[in-house]
């Protein structure tokens, strides 16, 4: 029993050396979402993972503006199919960091706008203040990508004012945040 003991001690220090032979090659270790750098010299280890978050999104309409005077504004906002929170979900799940940009430890604040016509097609996307362009080719993919909304589906005004003022196009703003979480 002592040499069957002796043997598995002897084996789990030959692996355990044996691995950390193949650490101290490493330089710097990269994974999908995490960055790993490991310094020899040092204990320290730098863990980067990249945050992609989405903020309040924003519906307007010319015709909306125009008549807004005596309405709240949560009141005169149209609806355009998807809920905000399903527009923000879309936009988390769907946009990726750019890998040369995370390499770069590169951050972003930007807002995507576009045009939602009445049959439901997405029109004229922008991003506005983007510094790179890999973000913005990012994030005008995702756009492209989004499915087509139905302006009459679901509509936070009464019928009356429905009628009154049919819904041609809707724009929509939706800010975007590029960070790197660093521990």
């Amino acid at each position: 029993m002592k040499k069957i003991l002796l043997l598995l001690l002897i084996i789990s220090v030959s692996v355990v050396s044996a691995s950390s032979k193949k650490i101290e090659n490493v330089n710097e270790l990269k994974l999908d979402s995490v960055e790993t750098s490991i310094h020899i010299d040092s204990i320290e280890t730098l863990f980067s993972f990249p945050m992609i978050s989405v903020g309040e999104v924003s519906f307007s309409n010319e015709n909306e503006k125009k008549k807004q005077k005596s309405e709240s504004a949560s009141d005169s906002l149209p609806n355009v199919g998807l809920s905000k929170k399903q527009i923000v979900d879309f936009f988390v799940q769907n946009v990726i960091y750019p890998i040369e940009l995370k390499q770069k430890a590169a951050e972003e604040y930007l807002k995507v706008r576009f045009k939602v016509e009445k049959d439901g097609k997405i029109k004229n996307p922008k991003v506005i203040n983007s510094k790179f362009p890999e973000i913005e080719k990012e994030v005008l993919r995702v756009v492209e990508k989004m499915p087509f909304y139905s302006t009459d589906s679901i509509s936070v005004k009464s019928k009356k004012q429905k009628k009154n003022n049919p819904t041609d196009e809707t724009t929509v703003e939706v800010p975007i945040s590029f960070r790197l979480m660093k521990l």
